[in-house]
């Protein structure tokens, strides 16, 4: 690193959290502080139940102006204190400020799989899944930061998350938003109040934009919410070119697949595989599932080795094409071996007497072992597999060239 570099350049996260603590102290925080440096966490009171993630705050920091961050490290250690808070006794003297909020499912599906390890108590956050990779949950809106609501909350309130959930949304309804249009293609919410991927959930608003076939959406991170035509070839392409500029550039990940509305319930999406777009949204989403599965198999050996599972967790691994230029995703499916198999394109059978004797496509397999397939409630998707085909099954299945 060069001089300019070291006076000039983001810091490191190292150094980033000795500020962060500095900062907590300077809010008058006297809680025992303990840094994990590995997991990028900070961990507040003798207990650590006051964990403060630091990946988002860190890149929201890295992301602003020179001039803006000293306030902004208020704000984000405001946010960080916000817990502490006492919430409205009474439900009538919360309801003006909860809103429903969009979360990446990962972050909350990793956050439990930490607490296993650490052997933390659960996160009580009532919540509900859209699509394959977004989750839904309530805030509870403060000056400085968003509070998530947990079950405690409602049930102190004697309202059920439903109850609440539709004050929310009508909350949300409220504010004050603006939807962009982007030549005659693409539509793109610029409210900036950090609830533009929320708005997915104002449907009556999605309806009334006009595209071409039916309604498309991404929300690549919690400023964005991107809406355009299922039958819009330009329109798809904008998309695209925005969400992986977004994805890769810009704080706060979210999801890296399009959603599709149909009827009152957005479901996951990809064009038809004959679409000009199709190989550039397969790869877009591979590219985005890939490092979920890494995550997870990483936790998930944390927790078999603490726990004394003997399940194998599976990688997801993924090869180019070369005839196709298409990402082909693959896991394999060992011989005598307790394993949790992602969800793939492909699926290798491996046994010792004759090495690979089928090789068949997700939908192939299922079809044909299904009865072998025990899906489980792990996010990204996983499946049980404690027998091996026998000779018949594997045959039927085939050996399909990779």
């Amino acid at each position: 690193m060069g001089l300019l570099d070291r006076w000039f350049g983001n810091p490191s996260r190292d150094k980033y959290a000795k500020m962060f603590m500095q900062a907590l102290r300077d809010a008058g925080d006297q809680r025992a502080m303990h840094y994990d440096r590995e997991e990028f966490v900070l961990k507040c009171g003798g207990d650590g139940a006051g964990v403060a993630f630091l990946w988002n705050f860190y890149a929201d920091y890295c992301a602003a102006p020179r001039g803006d961050r000293s306030q902004l490290l208020k704000m984000q250690v405001r946010g960080a204190l916000s817990h502490l808070k006492e919430m409205p006794e009474e439900f009538d003297d919360a309801k003006c400020d909860i809103y429903p909020k969009v979360w990446p499912r990962a972050a909350l599906e990793n956050t439990r799989l930490r607490q296993r390890v650490s052997g933390e108590k659960a996160l009580d956050i009532p919540t509900q899944i859209i699509g394959e990779h977004l989750e839904l949950s309530l805030c509870y809106d403060l000056p400085e930061a968003v509070r998530t609501i947990s079950q405690s909350d409602l049930d102190n309130w004697g309202v059920s998350y439903y109850e609440a959930m539709e004050i929310a949304r009508q909350n949300l309804e409220t504010t004050n938003f603006a939807f962009a249009a982007i030549g005659e293609s693409l539509y793109a919410s610029a409210t900036g109040d950090t609830y533009d991927a929320t708005r997915l959930l104002l449907l009556d608003l999605i309806r009334k934009l006009d595209v071409q076939g039916e309604h498309i959406a991404m929300v690549p991170n919690r400023d964005s919410l991107l809406i355009t035509g299922s039958e819009d070839e330009q329109g798809l392409g904008m998309m695209l070119a925005f969400a992986e500029k977004i994805l890769n550039d810009e704080p706060r990940p979210m999801v890296g697949t399009p959603l599709h509305l149909e009827g009152d319930e957005w479901v996951e999406w990809l064009p038809a595989p004959e679409h000009p777009l199709y190989n550039d949204f397969r790869n877009m989403e591979l590219q985005f599932v890939g490092p979920l599965y890494d995550e997870q198999k990483e936790l998930l050996d944390e927790i078999h080795e603490i726990e004394l599972t003997d399940s194998f967790v599976a990688s997801f691994s993924a090869m180019e094409n070369k005839q196709t230029e298409q990402l082909v995703s693959f896991a394999v499916w060992g011989d005598g071996v307790d394993t949790l198999l992602p969800k793939t394109h492909k699926v290798f059978f491996v046994r010792e007497k004759d090495n690979i004797p089928a090789v068949g496509p997700w939908e192939k397999v299922e079809e044909v072992v299904g009865h072998l397939m025990q899906r489980t409630d792990q996010y990204p998707a996983r499946y049980q597999v404690r027998e091996f085909p026998t000779d018949e099954e594997l045959a039927a299945i085939g050996r399909e060239e990779f």
